[in-house]
């Protein structure tokens, strides 16, 4: 994760952007991505002969979900960025929208980008760049992997990537203690809020990508972390959150369902409307 540049207001206007500051512009939302991309662990439910509220159920059990959406807040050394983003686990698609008024990289303005792991393959809305004043007559910018392993992104089509940092499973089996802190709500229902607290160590196999952004900011693994986990009556973990501390200042993510297998609809761009990246970043 990496520090971003201060806010600056949405009026700004940049007639021309260097290449190398554009894909600094990938970096800095390259770590969003790989998050929501990885957010099938909310696709989790108890059975009928289950207990409720449970987080070692939440953690073991998987359901039928085919559709997932969800906001999250992550900040970055005191740097916020907020996104929506929608995911249909089949087919491997994943939308998200990136709202960057607070100036995440340097600028304001909204961010939209979708993602096919299928065929490890991204697509990143060009209005962005032409709200900057950056000339481009397509409409979506093509990132594959080849393009992306000369960035930090190149975690975005790993297994890795598609299965973590979300899959809590693994840092609950390997917690080094759980408390049970009552009952909360999360958009309205009913949930049992649990205090997970789980080595750096285990944080750090959960979310590769942290091995390569620790070194870029100077930062040190914490010997632990702790993550808010809320579950509900279904066992399904409905919010996440966490704050880590790595030296030069902290990084944190909250994430919140907003539902749960109801009409998704990612469209791929069509090939006339799309340009590749490396032409233009």
């Amino acid at each position: 994760m990496e520090p971003f540049a201060a806010p600056h207001p949405d009026s700004v206007v940049i007639p021309d952007v260097p290449r190398k500051s554009r894909r600094a512009m990938l970096v800095a939302v390259g770590l969003v991505t790989v998050v929501a991309v990885g957010a099938g662990v909310f696709a989790l439910a108890a059975t009928d002969d289950e207990p409720t509220y449970s987080l070692t159920e939440a953690a073991s059990t998987a359901d039928e979900v085919k559709t997932i959406a969800f906001t999250m807040v992550m900040d970055s050394l005191g740097v916020e960025m907020s996104a929506e983003a929608e995911v249909e686990i089949k087919k491997q698609l994943t939308h998200i929208t990136m709202d960057l008024s607070n100036g995440a990289i340097g600028v304001g303005g909204e961010l939209e980008i979708i993602v096919d792991a299928e065929n490890k393959v991204a697509y990143m809305n060009t209005e962005f760049f032409k709200g900057l004043g950056i000339p481009v007559e397509a409409d979506w910018l093509l990132m594959d992997e080849e393009f992306l392993s000369r960035s930090s992104d190149q975690a975005l089509f790993s297994g890795e990537a598609v299965s973590s940092p979300l899959d809590l499973g693994d840092l609950i089996d390997s917690a080094n203690k759980v408390e049970e802190l009552g009952f909360d709500e999360v958009n309205g229902e009913k949930v049992k809020h649990y205090r997970v607290t789980v080595t750096g160590e285990a944080v750090l196999r959960a979310n590769p990508q942290f091995a390569e952004q620790l070194p870029q900011v100077d930062g040190v693994l914490p010997d632990e972390v702790v993550y808010e986990i809320y579950v509900n009556e279904d066992n399904r973990i409905l919010r996440s959150n966490f704050v880590m501390d790595i030296g030069p200042g902290e990084i944190s993510v909250d994430l919140v369902v907003k539902s749960i297998n109801k009409s998704v609809d990612i469209e791929i761009p069509d090939e006339d409307d799309v340009t590749d990246a490396g032409e233009f970043l």
